[in-house]
């Protein structure tokens, strides 16, 4: 069974080279998505499914538990560690 209870279909939005590495988050407006892959913090337009990168790939990724648009769309806050505490760092939503 493809469909669901409420009617529609599944439809896939992402089809990256690299498994997606946390949670998700909707931006307010519902056009895109922001979440972790790659080690890096990205974001999705839910119309095209082209992904943007907004933070440099590095060796760790960012942490999974959180990413989170602000209440005006504008930024997407994360977690990353730093001498062996989690902080928290705030990137341009693109």
């Amino acid at each position: 069974m493809d469909g669901f209870p409420n009617g529609g279909a599944a439809q896939q939005i992402t089809q990256l080279t690299n498994s997606i590495q946390s949670a998700f988050s909707w931006q307010p407006e519902g056009k895109a998505i922001a979440f972790i892959s790659d080690n890096s913090v990205m974001r999705c337009d839910m119309a095209s499914g082209m992904c943007q990168r907004l933070t440099d790939r590095r060796d760790e990724a960012p942490s999974g538990d959180a990413v989170v648009y602000s209440p005006d769309g504008k930024q997407i806050a994360f977690m990353r560690e730093v001498n062996g505490w989690r902080q928290l760092f705030t990137v341009t939503a693109g």
